[in-house]
């Protein structure tokens, strides 16, 4: 039987570069992590301020239209509002 003698320095530069290859893959899965986190972070605040920007369409229109009610209109708009709230909690 033949046997294999394996210097120690050659057995150290393996070990290295196995060592060196599982940090690179491990940054570049953390990297890539970070990437895909981040653009959903994005989109996600882009659906935010867009309807953020829809409620204050919806709410500059409502307050509009009861600044320029007359009593009954005002008082018809604040039982319409009621009944949605109602709508809502349910």
């Amino acid at each position: 039987m033949a046997s294999f003698v394996v210097s120690g320095t050659l057995i150290k530069e393996y070990y290295t570069a196995i060592f060196r290859l599982i940090m690179w893959m491990t940054l570049a899965c953390s990297a890539t992590f970070l990437f895909s986190s981040g653009k959903q972070t994005l989109e996600n605040t882009k659906e935010v301020k867009l309807r953020q920007l829809e409620n204050n369409w919806y709410k500059n229109a409502w307050e509009y239209m009861y600044n320029k009610e007359s009593k009954q209109g005002k008082k018809k708009m604040e039982e319409t509002w009621q009944k949605g709230s109602e709508v809502k909690a349910e």
